[in-house]
């Protein structure tokens, strides 16, 4: 006998998020996983972000630990303070 472990994949019923027509002025999250060297390539997206549409400002969040969720109160507060939310995964 011969068990196969896989599942067929599901569909997304959520989809994507509207997308935004523009950054200018907007307030953007951005979500640290806590892992080794996102936080220099959030630095350097929000730099570069900063430069390119004048006015848009960020909020810093971070994972108390990588290899659980974010916990629902630090995704509430990103949800109800931002226009997107950008997260990152370090290494």
């Amino acid at each position: 006998m011969v068990l196969d472990p896989t599942v067929e994949a599901t569909p997304d019923s959520i989809g994507l998020a509207a997308r935004l027509e523009t950054l200018a002025g907007a307030r953007i999250g951005l979500l640290s996983n806590s892992k080794n060297g996102v936080s220099r390539f959030l630095d350097d997206l929000e730099r570069q972000l900063a430069e390119r549409y004048p006015g848009v400002t960020f909020v810093r969040a971070s994972k108390p630990n990588p290899s659980k969720p974010a916990p629902a109160e630090t995704l509430a507060a990103l949800a109800a303070e931002c226009s997107a939310v950008v997260t990152a995964v370090g290494d």
